[in-house]
């Protein structure tokens, strides 16, 4: 979806609007990450000094895969988002360090701004680095791989020294 800064009024222009599911597709290859129902997008766009504020929020769920014991959840995603849009003429020539002021900042040519774009970089953002089934999930057992949130496996506990691992096959005749 593209938006024209001709078309904003000087009061401000709202927009509600659902971007599909099936464009975040690449999401599952990337972050592993699955969308499910479209995303609701609300968002505010105001006409600023050299350019367009835009803010607003997104709303949606993604299916992933718990970072500790594998099992798969749905992440609940709420996100607000804020950018000041500058025509791409408003770029220095010199090569600038970027800051953290200079990340909430996108830049658009010929008047028109990609919301899709921006939609899709805020619901990376908005995933969890390693989502979690719970805060306290206990993960797998690294001897047999059982999922102890379900249950004790049975393994033997405790961290293992491997340098004595090997005395663990000696048997003491008496």
């Amino acid at each position: 979806m593209k938006l024209s800064e001709e078309k904003i009024p000087d009061e401000g222009l709202a927009l509600d609007y659902h971007e599909p599911a099936g464009s975040f597709d690449y999401l599952n290859k990337e972050e592993g990450a699955k969308i499910v129902g479209p995303i609701a997008v609300a968002l505010q766009a105001q006409k600023g000094s050299g350019g367009v504020i835009i803010s607003g929020q997104l709303q949606g769920s993604a299916v992933m895969t718990c970072g500790r014991c594998l099992d798969e959840i749905t992440e609940d995603i709420s996100h607000p988002f804020s950018y000041d849009c500058l025509p791409q003429e408003a770029i220095e020539e010199e090569k600038e360090e970027l800051t953290a002021d200079s990340l909430d900042i996108c830049y658009y040519s010929g008047g028109e701004i990609d919301i899709t774009a921006l939609v899709h970089e805020q619901v990376a953002l908005a995933l969890p680095m390693r989502p979690l089934c719970k805060e306290d999930c206990k993960g797998l057992c690294p001897e047999c791989g059982a999922n102890l949130n379900k249950g004790d496996c049975g393994c033997r506990s405790g961290p293992v020294d491997l340098r004595l691992a090997a005395l663990k096959n000696l048997k003491i005749n008496k």
